[in-house]
């Protein structure tokens, strides 16, 4: 342990920009790094200068303790040159059709596959993109809540008063939670729509680690399998729902229920922080449209893939 001073400290730091540098350079010529985890080959993205910083916090509290119980005299993890400068963070957000249909795609074939013992990415993707559902709500849907003879979506739980909401299911969204229904084993009126392989009630950490992570990592390998770039960083369950606010300027529904579909009090605060490009380009309004109105990839594993297209 104290061989472990100031500049070795640095010395890691410089290592790991490198390391970032490199994935980036291979990604960005075609080529990206993989590692094999589990018998699945995932793409080696670049390093955040966060999550860098975030190795060294770590190491800064065990030297902490170290300094405590006096085995070291002082801690080389400590103070502020020893991070990376955090640039501003740009907020990350869904920002063509291409990427929708990516995270569909990816959650379609990850759904194809036994081996990950569990279904249901697919209608949950769909969900948080297509009805703009947040983490929690997600996790706490109902099937009695889901009205899918009428097409609508019920959110009577919600961290908000505006949350307690209807929404109206669209046809891409309706296709999927049929289909994922006929499936489920679990579809009495008070079954979660999305559970636990047991039954039980997914929390939005569940969601975000077991749901959406792999659908981001299998999204950006099949994006960059066809020359194109990677999906924002920074994606989460959260930013997903941002979509729907694109979605539904792109199907010309008026402020008032836009901004009552989504959850909010006020439909400048939807439109300044919710809705992005997709919602002003001509061309990927006219895409939303014809996606909203399409069938999701099938899940079936006795069917072929749905490819992006070239």
């Amino acid at each position: 342990m104290d061989e472990i001073d100031t500049q070795l400290v640095d010395d890691y730091r410089r290592h790991k920009v490198g390391q970032s540098r490199a994935r980036s350079a291979a990604i960005e010529a075609g080529r990206p790094l993989t590692a094999r985890i589990r018998r699945r080959e995932y793409v080696l993205r670049p390093f955040g200068a966060t999550t860098i910083n975030k190795t060294i916090e770590i190491l800064q509290t065990i030297l902490t303790q170290a300094v405590e119980y006096k085995l070291i005299p002082e801690n080389p993890a400590e103070g502020r040159r020893r991070r990376l400068a955090v640039p501003p963070k740009q907020a990350a957000h869904l920002e063509s059709v291409d990427e929708i249909e990516a995270l569909l795609q990816a959650a379609a074939g990850l759904d194809r596959q036994p081996r990950y013992r569990m279904a249901g990415r697919l209608p949950s993707i769909a969900t948080l993109i297509f009805a703009g559902l947040r983490a929690h709500e997600l996790c706490l849907l109902r099937w009695r809540n889901v009205d899918l003879a009428n097409r609508k979506l019920r959110i009577t739980r919600s961290k908000t008063k505006a949350g307690i909401r209807t929404i109206d299911i669209v046809p891409i969204l309706h296709a999927a939670l049929t289909d994922y229904k006929a499936g489920c084993d679990y579809t009495d009126p008070d079954d979660y729509v999305f559970p636990t392989g047991t039954g039980g009630i997914r929390d939005k950490d569940n969601v975000r680690n077991r749901v959406v992570e792999p659908v981001l990592e299998a999204a950006d390998e099949l994006l960059i399998s066809k020359g194109r770039s990677p999906l924002p960083e920074g994606l989460s369950p959260h930013k997903l729902r941002h979509a729907f606010a694109s979605i539904l300027a792109a199907l010309g529904t008026d402020p008032d229920t836009s901004k009552r579909q989504i959850g909010h009090t006020r439909y400048e605060f939807t439109l300044e922080v919710y809705t992005h490009d997709m919602a002003s380009d001509p061309t990927q309004r006219v895409r939303l449209r014809e996606l909203v109105n399409s069938t999701p990839p099938s899940t079936r594993t006795d069917e072929p893939p749905n490819t992006l297209a070239a």
